[in-house]
């Protein structure tokens, strides 16, 4: 089975190549970032490759796999089942790698939303996944974050939820749960230090 990041590369070859580069640009991206803030960078980097392995997978296989994973499934899972991707993958991962960190399997699971509580692995794995470079091309609005990642990891995680949010609400979307739990935890976070 060999080493996390040598099983995880190994099923990186099977993907899409768009979807292979979007996780080395990812994975180029949380070093970076890692490194900037003190984190361990061989952690963020198994997170950074992992976080995306089920995403090419449609919808009726990631509901397949989740149910059959036991993994909890909700009526927004049900109406956006590409919301399970991270879930499926991080459970993939915690499987075939029982001893991984725990801090690398949660980036990977709630790399889309975010969650209360986040590790700094898990926000470096989060800011990467939404701000490689291709992707901040593809949305200029992103560049504004880039300034301050390497800086405020709290500030970017929470300037990139409100990015996230005003484009779902302007298309009348649903905003996940967790994503706001998200907003609200670091906002208290920041408000109760000195």
């Amino acid at each position: 089975m060999g080493t996390p990041i040598e099983a995880i590369e190994q099923r990186l070859t099977d993907l899409p190549k768009g979807l292979f580069d979007h996780i080395s640009r990812t994975r180029d991206l949380a070093r970076t970032i890692a490194e900037a803030h003190g984190v361990d960078q061989e952690l963020c980097d198994i997170g950074a490759a992992a976080h995306d392995l089920a995403r090419h997978h449609d919808d009726e296989f990631l509901i397949r796999e989740a149910e059959s994973l036991g993994l909890r499934i909700t009526n927004l899972d049900i109406a956006e089942p590409l919301l399970l991707h991270g879930p499926v993958a991080a459970r993939w991962i915690r499987d075939c790698h029982p001893c991984l960190d725990e801090d690398v399997i949660s980036s990977v699971h709630y790399h889309t939303t975010g969650r209360p509580q986040m590790s700094k692995i898990e926000k470096v794995v989060f800011l990467a996944d939404k701000l490689e470079p291709q992707k901040v091309i593809n949305d200029p609005s992103l560049a504004k974050i880039t300034k301050i990642y390497l800086h405020d990891l709290d500030e970017a995680v929470l300037s990139s939820i409100a990015l996230r949010i005003r484009a779902i609400l302007k298309l009348g979307g649903v905003v996940h749960p967790l994503a706001l739990d998200t907003w609200n935890w670091i906002l208290l976070t920041k408000s109760r230090s000195p």
